[in-house]
């Protein structure tokens, strides 16, 4: 492939149009956070490295994932704690698996690469947690580079410099653990893999490198959690604590546990549940448009992967079996959440899968067929599961699929095909961001940050568990800082003093996310919510989601109050 001067290539006008929908994601769709996990896991451990606790670890499981939690920490160090701040751990493994799947597909044409970055930024899902304090899109980034590492082995170099390649894949593999232990359900695929290899009789060298640095790292690892903990297996009983209910609320998976759920829980989530999730949040985008490079090899040629392409497609089909079926646990049936974000690794490997064939569909209508069929199937999936606004999206890229087949070969034909399937993925987010408008974090963030920043009087500001979370970490985790917040399930252990000012923050988006009773609550806090004008309570700030109130007679907040 000749050289094309690099203010010619289209991959670099992709990549920097990218960077700029970052910027206008974050800035004019922003959602928040969750409040549970994001802040207090991701967040509030980010802080503990930022302020020079390197590897603080305790009975809590998030408390061990250092892959994310140093990069957030590096740049609350740098940057301080804020929302920018906070996104650009998960801003930049988005542009560097841009990066990637470029290198992947560089012997592809130019315009191949770039539809397969688009199907993987235009994911609904991967571009909402562009900017969230979550692991998965790094996760995503290194299993994805640990494929990317097999394939360069074994396609590009030819089985030369094993010892390099196994090394880096080793390395990849240890941060992946780091950052979250759910890469261990690829752990089939990587297997499987190696026994392919080895039927083969190919790159003996270069697994039992891998194995050998594996171990070693593996072991290191363990050596260092005894270091700091005195237990080696310290994470996997942080895990399996986590199975029960004892991390407070929003903090353990034991709903994840099926060995406690009834059969027909258990059938459900291994039959249907993760395509019925697939459908309703959109990754069947990506996957649906995979599916005709899946049929398109003979089985032994897939089976054996002597060919790029037919790789690719073994390792997605081996990772959608593997992440639905496998279990990160030897006391338990505990596949991964059914949970979206969990799956986003799938993603970059769909795209990858998907896009020569989507290409070549769109110049030469190839594969006319497969592609009708399983548009029409998906389409009737979605129809019948009611998935909402993706039957419209569904139902776009069915037209177009149908459009496509009955036009004749055209390059611009070709073009206005590929940009219709971009705009019918983009338009969930879009919708998202839509959403997002109208939620109320920015603008109870703009009032803690207004009214209780930088106040130098002790205060005490009385919220919902979930506003309590946002107060913490919007004030960088300041735990003995003048304003401090507490969540409704502490008051009977609160004691005012007439030198601390109290505040109660009411959101009313989030009042129904936290488990408590409305009716236990003090009369002057539901005075609050429902904004009655007392003598006793001071209005601060008040919108129709977002109010702030002074409450100068505390001590009626001793009223009775239950959690439910």
């Amino acid at each position: 492939m000749n050289k094309t001067p690099l203010h010619k290539d289209i991959r670099l006008y992709t990549f920097l149009s990218i960077i700029a929908f970052l910027f206008v994601h974050h800035y004019a769709g922003y959602f928040g956070h969750y409040g549970f996990d994001d802040i207090m896991g991701y967040g509030y451990y980010g802080k503990k490295w930022a302020d020079g606790q390197l590897f603080f670890l305790n009975e809590d499981f998030f408390s061990y994932r250092w892959g994310f939690i140093s990069l957030t920490g590096l740049f609350y160090a740098l940057f301080g704690v804020n929302d920018d701040v906070s996104a650009i751990t998960s801003s930049l493994v988005l542009l560097l698996t841009v990066l990637l799947i470029f290198k992947v597909l560089k012997k592809e044409t130019r315009t191949v690469s770039v539809v397969a970055v688009l199907i993987y930024v235009l994911d609904n899902w991967t571009m909402y947690y562009s900017d969230k304090l979550m692991p998965d899109t790094s996760v995503a980034l290194a299993t994805f580079a640990a494929f990317a590492l097999i394939y360069t082995h074994h396609f590009e170099r030819k089985g030369a410099q094993s010892f390099k390649y196994a090394l880096l894949l080793s390395l990849v593999l240890i941060w992946a653990y780091m950052t979250k232990q759910s890469v261990l359900l690829l752990f089939p695929v990587f297997f499987l893999l190696l026994i392919i290899d080895v039927l083969q009789k190919r790159y003996y060298q270069f697994w039992i490198y891998t194995t050998l640095c594996c171990v070693g790292m593996g072991l290191l690892y363990l050596f260092g959690i005894y270091l700091l903990t005195g237990d080696p297996l310290a994470r996997f009983h942080a895990v399996e604590a986590g199975l029960d209910d004892n991390l407070g609320e929003g903090r353990s998976f034991a709903f994840c546990n099926y060995a406690i759920q009834p059969w027909n829980v258990l059938w459900n989530r291994i039959s249907y549940e993760m395509i019925d999730k697939s459908i309703r949040t959109g990754m069947m985008i990506s996957l649906m448009l995979a599916l005709p490079a899946v049929f398109s090899h003979r089985f032994r040629d897939f089976i054996t992967f002597n060919t790029p392409k037919a790789y690719w497609a073994l390792v997605l089909v081996l990772s959608v079996l593997s992440s639905n079926f496998m279990t990160t646990s030897y006391k338990a049936y505990l596949p991964i959440c059914p949970d979206i974000r969990h799956f986003l690794f799938l993603v970059p490997i769909a795209a990858v899968v998907a896009a020569p064939v989507l290409f070549d569909f769109a110049q030469k209508k190839e594969k006319k067929f497969v592609f009708i069929l399983i548009s029409v199937l998906v389409f009737a999936l979605a129809k019948y599961a009611e998935v909402g606004n993706f039957e419209w999206v569904y139902t776009a890229i069915m037209g177009l699929v149908i459009l496509r087949s009955l036009l004749p070969n055209r390059n611009f034909i070709a073009g206005e095909f590929l940009f219709g399937i971009a705009l019918a993925a983009l338009a969930p987010i879009v919708s998202s961001m839509q959403t997002a408008n109208k939620h109320s974090y920015v603008e109870q963030r703009a009032v803690i940050y207004k009214y209780l920043k930088d106040k130098k009087e002790p205060s005490i500001v009385i919220t919902t568990v979930i506003q309590k979370n946002f107060g913490q970490y919007l004030l960088e985790f300041k735990e003995n800082g003048p304003v401090q917040f507490y969540d409704y399930g502490a008051l009977s252990e609160l004691e005012f003093s007439p030198q601390t000012a109290v505040y109660v923050l009411v959101n009313g988006t989030t009042r129904y996310m936290p488990s408590f009773s409305y009716d236990a609550l003090p009369q002057c806090i539901k005075d609050c919510y429902e904004k009655k004008r007392q003598e006793s309570i001071e209005v601060i700030y008040e919108t129709e989601k977002v109010a702030l109130y002074r409450l100068h007679q505390p001590q009626l907040l001793k009223g009775i109050y239950q959690k439910k």
